[in-house]
């Protein structure tokens, strides 16, 4: 089954991948925090050379496990690797966006597949594209468009609803494109549409990446 994803399209000049800033939303982590932080590091360089830098901000909203013992051995292997810590819950992805110093920031809550990063960072290199999203995994998005949709909640559908409507706002108009193949299980998509219901009544709050046993 092939995934639907969402790109949301603003008129714009730029036409190259400018630095990239990588935001881990992370609660209660331990389980897959390794490989997220694995995923974000292994991202290729941007720019035309190969020699823009990227960040990965891995926020921790006050984890009740040993995400962050974990994220202090990381960071002694991945030197982009930057712990922010004591992040209020449901608040990762407005701290990130005032710390990230990339003109794209890259989201995401957990393990997710190499292809749907690099299809995101695909879309939003496209003249005229201002974010691109798989969703409910990720979200890639300019930074101007980012700090005008600040006021998300961390959830990933949330998110992504803020963006549209900041698009929408601007006068801007959504299309819906496929993204490469998916191999998101079938139980992982229905827990999403529980978390975006969830939100929808208000209770976002209690959303939190999913724990492996």
């Amino acid at each position: 089954m092939r995934a639907r994803a969402t790109a949301l399209t603003r008129s714009s000049s730029v036409s190259r991948l400018p630095p990239l800033s990588v935001l881990l939303l992370l609660r209660d982590a331990e389980h897959h925090v390794v490989d997220m932080v694995r995923l974000a590091a292994e991202l290729p360089p941007l720019g035309p050379d190969g020699g823009a830098q990227t960040e990965v901000l891995a926020l921790d909203q006050r984890s009740t496990d040993n995400t962050l013992s974990v994220l202090s051995v990381l960071a002694k292997r991945y030197g982009a690797l930057r712990i922010i810590h004591d992040v209020a819950p449901g608040h990762a992805w407005n701290r990130g966006v005032d710390r990230a110093t990339g003109e794209v920031l890259l989201a995401f809550a957990g393990v997710v597949q190499a292809s749907e990063l690099a299809w995101c960072l695909a879309q939003v290199r496209r003249e005229g594209i201002s974010a691109a999203t798989v969703s409910g995994e990720v979200i890639a998005v300019r930074r101007q468009l980012a700090q005008r949709s600040r006021l998300a909640p961390t959830e990933m559908l949330g998110i992504e609803r803020a963006v549209a409507r900041q698009l929408a706002l601007d006068g801007q108009t959504q299309r819906l494109i496929s993204c490469p193949p998916s191999h998101t299980p079938f139980r992982v998509r229905a827990v999403r549409r529980i978390r975006e219901r969830l939100t929808r009544l208000g209770l976002g709050a209690f959303d939190r990446p999913r724990r492996r046993a």
